[in-house]
């Protein structure tokens, strides 16, 4: 993972220093952060399952309707997935991993596996009963990525590196912005993913997902 933080790095220094001199044009960081998708292997997997999975939802309210199901009977309370692509990269990325991610009621990681063990769960059960053969294959696939530890452990690193991005991107929208908020904004970020290359962040979601893992031999995400 610590190579993400190497891509990343260089790419939001030179490209974020490069929007306070533009004007702080919000298209650099997000062109930038978008060449992630395209040339890494493990993000354009994560982005592709995200859009697999809300293709799934947003075109069929029974799908939508069986998942709302399958959260009750969890104990999770089930939000609609949420779409990757858009105009603006880092808040739908950010939104769509924090709704794929999200724990059961107001819970964490630590005691429960949340919105994932409801999607995979129905994933299960779609790839051998829907009615449609592509539904049936689209299942498989995103069964089979998401019963990979590593695309979930990559998934939970991906949503605390997409957090502060999200927030950078929000400081470099103020209308009142001046120049040292925005290069003072710049280096924190910078600081804190290359933090990331040593060690979890604290309190995040990788953070947590591990302490779930910590005395486990495996993880079943509560799809029995």
């Amino acid at each position: 993972m610590s190579w993400l933080i190497v891509c990343i790095c260089p790419l939001v220094i030179g490209y974020c220093y490069k929007i306070c001199l533009c004007l702080l044009s919000m298209s650099r960081l997000e062109l930038a952060i978008l060449n992630l998708q395209r040339n890494e292997t493990m993000v354009a997997k994560v982005y592709d399952l995200l859009h697999l999975v809300w293709k799934t939802y947003h075109q069929s309210p029974k799908s939508r309707r069986e998942l709302n199901l399958i959260g009750e009977e969890l104990g999770v309370r089930v939000c609609s997935p949420s779409s990757v692509k858009g105009t603006r990269w880092i808040p739908h990325v950010h939104r769509a991993l924090s709704v794929f991610l999200r724990a059961a009621k107001e819970g964490s990681l630590s005691t429960d596996s949340g919105q994932y063990s409801a999607v995979l769960r129905h994933m299960d059960h779609l790839a051998s009963s829907a009615a449609s053969a592509e539904i049936q294959g689209r299942a498989k696939k995103i069964r089979k990525g998401m019963h990979e530890i590593n695309f979930c452990a990559f998934s939970h690193f991906l949503a605390d590196v997409f957090n502060e991005l999200a927030s950078l991107s929000c400081v470099l929208q103020k209308n009142d912005l001046i120049l040292p908020q925005a290069i003072s904004a710049l280096r924190k970020t910078v600081m804190v993913l290359q933090a990331m290359q040593e060690t979890p962040q604290r309190g995040g979601m990788l953070c947590q997902f591990m302490e779930c893992l910590q005395g486990q031999e495996e993880i079943s995400f509560q799809v029995c």
